[in-house]
Order: C-alpha cells, then sequence, then structure tokens
C-alpha cells in the first residue's frame, strides 16, 4: 500500500471513528437521512401533475444554474485563490518525498467526494422536480452527481487560473474581461429572442436548450448529462461527461508540465482558507483587508448603546453597501427579472420566491456578528435595549429590502395598489421574524461548533412558526373571495406578534456573556 493510498483511507476510517466522540455530527447525519427519506416517499406519494411542464424548462435552470455557480467559484478564487489541501497536508503531506503528481492526484480524488457534498441539497428537491418534471429517483441521483462535476471543474479551473495569473493584475483582469465577454454573448443569445415575443418565458427556454448550448464549458457539459435524467437521451449523457473527462484531463495535465511544484502556489489559499474555518468554530469573525483606504473617521453620533447603530452605518458606508449589499441587489435583481418573464401568473407566486431567498439573506449582518464580542456585553445598559440598538440598522435593512423587491415587481405584474402594498409589508414582517429566530437560534444554540446542525433546527423552527400565520392568512384571503391583499396582512399580523413574543422572551440574551 503506497503512503497516499494509506493516508486517503485511513482519514475515510478516521472520519467513522470520530462520529462516536461528537454525537452532533451524527446526529446531523440521521436527521438529513430522514429529511431525505421524507422527501423521496413524499414525492412518489403525491400525485403528478396531469400534464407535465417542458422538461427543457428544467434543462435551461439546470444550464443557468451550473453557469452562475461556476462562474462565482471562478471570480472569488481568482482573488483569494484555489485549494484542494489542508494545513495538515501543509505541514505533513507537501513535505513527504512524494512525486507531485501523486499529491495532486490524491487532493484531485478527495475534492471530488467534497464537490459532491456540496449539492447535498438537491436530494431535497425530489418531490419538485418529479412531480413537476416527472424526474424519477436515478434522474435524481444524476443531477446530483453532474452539480458535483461542475462543481470540480469549476474548482480545477479556478486553481489553473490563480497559478498562472497570481500576482500579475493584468492577467487577472484579461481573464475577468473574457469571463465577462463570454458570459454577454451568452446572455445575448438567450434574452435578445425573448423581447418581443408574446410568450418570453418560453422563448428564453427555447433559446437555452439548443444543441450548440451543449457545448458550452462546464455549465453546457453538465447540463447535456444531466438532460438524460428526463428524457434527454444517452447521447447527451456520454457527451456531457466525456467532455468534462477531456477538459479535467487537460487542465490536469497543464498543471502537472507547466508547474510542476503546483503546491507552492496554493499554500497562501490553503492557509487563508484553514484561518477562515479556525475562526468560525471559535466563534470569530475575521476579514482581511486588501486594499487599505482612510478616509472619514469617526462614528458621527450616538452614546451607550447608540453607538452600535452609528457603527454599523459607518461600516456598511465603508463597505460601499449602505443600506443593502450586493447579495440583497442580486436577489433583488433576480426576482425582478422572473417577474419580466411571468407576467400573468400573479404576485403571489413572487412573492413566495421572495420569502424563500430572504430566509438565508437575513441570517448574515452585522449585527449579529456583534455577539460574537465582548464590548456589547460591557456596556452598563438593560439587554433589552442594546438587543434593540443591534437590530436598528438590519430593521431599516429589512423595510428597504422589502420596498426596492415588491415594489419593482408588483409593477412589472400589473398587481393592484393593495395587493403590491400588501406584499412590502408582508415581506418585511418576515424579514422581522427571521431576526427574532435569528436570535431565538443564537439564545439556544449559540454555541454549538455545528453551523449545519444549527441551520437546520433553525428552517424547521422559522417552519413551525410562520406555518399557523400562511395557514390563516390563506383561509382569510379565500373568505374575503381570494383577497390576496388581506391574506398578506394576515401573515404580518402573525409574524409581528410572533417576533415580538420571542425578541421579550430573549430579552436577557446580552445579560451576560455565558448566555
Amino acid at each position: 500500500m503506497t503512503a497516499i493510498t494509506y493516508l486517503f483511507f485511513t482519514t475515510i476510517k478516521n472520519s467513522i471513528k470520530e462520529l462516536r466522540k461528537k454525537p452532533g455530527k451524527l446526529v446531523l447525519l440521521l436527521l438529513v437521512a430522514v429529511l431525505i427519506g421524507f422527501s423521496l416517499v413524499g414525492g412518489n406519494a403525491g400525485a403528478s401533475l396531469n400534464e407535465m411542464r417542458d422538461p427543457r424548462e428544467l434543462e435551461a435552470i439546470l444550464f443557468a444554474f451550473y453557469l452562475v455557480m461556476a462562474v462565482m467559484l471562478i471570480l472569488q478564487g481568482l482573488q483569494s485563490g484555489a485549494t484542494f489541501y489542508t494545513m495538515p497536508d501543509v505541514n505533513l503531506l507537501f513535505q513527504t518525498p512524494v512525486h507531485p503528481t501523486r499529491v495532486l492526484v490524491y487532493g484531485l480524488v478527495r475534492q471530488m467526494g467534497t464537490s459532491l457534498l456540496m449539492g447535498f441539497f438537491l436530494l431535497f428537491q425530489y418531490t419538485t422536480l418529479h412531480v413537476w418534471y416527472g424526474v424519477s429517483i436515478g434522474g435524481l441521483l444524476l443531477i446530483f452527481v453532474t452539480y458535483g462535476v461542475a462543481v470540480f471543474c469549476a474548482q480545477l479551473t479556478t486553481m489553473l487560473l490563480y497559478i498562472f495569473t497570481a500576482g500579475n493584475e493584468k492577467r487577472q483582469k484579461a481573464v475577468k474581461a473574457g469571463i465577462a465577454l463570454l458570459c454577454g454573448g451568452l446572455a445575448a443569445w438567450v434574452l435578445v429572442p425573448a423581447f418581443g415575443s408574446e410568450a418570453p418565458f418560453a422563448a428564453i427556454v427555447n433559446a437555452a436548450s439548443v444543441r450548440p448550448l451543449d457545448l458550452f464549458p462546464i455549465a453546457g457539459w453538465t447540463k447535456a448529462a444531466a438532460a438524460a435524467a428526463f428524457g434527454g437521451g444517452a447521447g447527451k449523457l456520454l457527451i456531457g461527461f466525456g467532455a468534462a473527462a477531456v477538459y479535467c484531463l487537460g487542465f490536469i495535465l497543464l498543471i502537472t508540465r507547466a508547474h510542476v511544484d503546483f503546491y507552492e502556489d496554493v499554500l497562501q489559499a490553503t492557509e487563508v482558507s484553514f484561518n477562515t474555518i479556525a475562526a468560525k468554530k471559535e466563534g470569530r469573525i475575521q476579514t482581511v483587508p486588501t486594499k487599505v483606504k482612510v478616509g472619514k473617521t469617526g462614528l458621527g453620533g450616538g452614546s451607550g448603546s447608540a453607538v452600535f447603530f452609528y457603527k454599523h452605518q459607518l461600516e456598511d458606508r465603508r463597505a460601499k453597501s449602505f443600506l443593502l449589499d450586493g447579495t440583497s441587489l442580486l436577489m433583488a435583481a433576480m426576482i425582478l427579472i422572473v417577474s419580466w418573464f411571468v407576467r400573468g401568473s400573479g404576485l403571489l407566486p413572487i412573492f413566495a420566491l421572495g420569502i424563500y431567498c430572504q430566509i438565508f439573506s437575513t441570517m448574515a449582518g452585522r449585527w449579529i456578528r456583534e455577539l460574537t464580542l465582548p464590548y456589547v456585553y460591557l456596556i452598563p445598559e438593560p439587554p433589552a435595549k442594546k438587543l434593540w440598538m443591534l437590530c436598528r440598522q438590519n430593521l431599516l435593512k429589512v423595510a428597504v429590502d422589502a420596498l426596492i423587491v415588491m415594489l419593482p415587481a408588483g409593477l412589472v405584474l400589473g398587481a393592484p395598489a393593495a395587493e403590491i402594498a400588501a406584499a412590502i409589508a408582508a415581506r418585511a414582517g418576515f424579514g422581522v421574524l427571521f431576526m427574532a429566530g435569528t436570535i431565538l437560534n443564537e439564545r439556544l444554540f449559540g454555541g454549538m461548533t455545528n453551523k449545519i446542525l444549527v441551520m437546520i433546527f433553525y428552517l424547521l423552527v422559522m417552519l413551525t412558526i410562520a406555518a399557523p400565520g400562511i395557514v390563516l392568512g390563506t383561509i382569510v384571503g379565500m373568505t374575503l373571495g381570494g383577497s390576496l391583499a388581506a391574506g398578506l396582512l394576515v401573515t404580518l399580523g402573525w409574524n409581528i406578534l410572533c417576533s415580538a413574543a420571542i425578541m421579550y422572551l430573549c430579552r436577557g440574551l446580552l445579560d451576560n456573556a455565558e448566555t
């Protein structure tokens, strides 16, 4: 047995043994298995639509999903680098008398497993895919595998580009310009036929499902392979996986032949990744500024716990995000684009999509990071007041986000003014509820280092709290003749009531650091 083979299988064996010492991970695995089982059973038990949706819709959605994921990974890796290794590899494996090519193969094999784990959430979409598009369990597994292949190809591309552009700003700009030009041409190919069409969404689906797009790097190949899951045929499967295999082998040869000591270039990226993970486990917030520019200094106002409100404003101004960051603006643009393509479907589906996206954007923020720092506990003021001041800036973000997302979407959909106003208020209410849920999550599980388990509990708690308001709003809306505005206002009242109760119960969260 070679050293690399021994290391690989020993790592797997130790990971299994670790479950006995960390029951939280075992509970997580069991919970995930149960949820996946419910999804599979529910999908098979659910009644399929009398008329299945066009499978080309799913093909276009997968293409866009794989493309956005690959571009984001590549652009992020150009700045911070990409790595397949950990710091123990740097300290032990890199210093052993093992050929660099074998070290690379070890990293690639392990990274492929990591790429598959990144797509684990796709297994929960079985019910929707089965009911709408008739995707079987085998088809879902194929989509899951193609996602892992797409992530792996993107990370391999990032690693090679980082090796050849590290420290050379002109090369990095050239790569970014090439990616922008390629994506711009693709966007023109897909979106131009939609303008002036009576069915813009159908026009986009037709443009995104043509055979030439199967040859588009990464996203096209994996989309073609995944299309075999819903009627694409074995030909697309062979073309997709064959192209991805040739692509990966070619890039591996470039790395090994053109730059044998490749792991010297990923050393910094490995260290940055290790420090970031360590900081998250220890509850620290680690930021490494690349460019520092001195501007206006000072908070500009506030005393006592009110300084946190002005501090957050100052940090947002320095980050050039003001009230909304890049992620919120991207989600708003995505919802607006979807609204334009599904004109005539009503405001409710777009509102539901916006709430789904809002769950994940509300959990992050400067306000929740303050709970990991000691300064808020040292201010001699009532804990409830300090908690309010921490939330104050984010409450403004929630209100502005609701206005920016729902107002343009409602106008594009041609919804009545009453429905648009109710949707804005209801989205703000859900934002407040998600903030309260985040505080409750910190109160109950703030000390847990397994953030995935905490996230699952958070989603379950939010679903449990919001469900009665959604059901009550549906009943009231149907009673009043299908009034969407009335139903949304009922959910707003329920969410505000639950948020106030949670905030009251958690008012002592900042009483002491141990809490």
